[in-house]
């Protein structure tokens, strides 16, 4: 299943999901700034862990919900 995203206002952690990048996400998870990418939406209103719903990558999604840092729901 492929599904188009937008590259307007898609964040890197967007993009790593949308190219199946492992490695990526995990350092890009790593960073300070993981609660915000994480939280980041795009053009249509769409997360990450939206967009790697939307392209049934479900080991991504378990992979971004698991590195998480502490108080991301503050």
């Amino acid at each position: 299943v492929f599904v188009e995203t937008p590259i307007e206002k898609a964040n890197i952690l967007h993009l790593a999901v949308v190219s199946r990048k492992h490695d990526t996400i995990q350092k890009v998870m790593s960073l300070e700034e993981a609660a915000g990418l994480a939280r980041g939406v795009d053009i249509e209103g769409n997360t990450p862990i939206h967009t790697a719903m939307q392209i049934e990558q479900h080991e991504i999604v378990e992979q971004i919900l698991t590195n998480l840092p502490a108080g991301f729901n503050k």
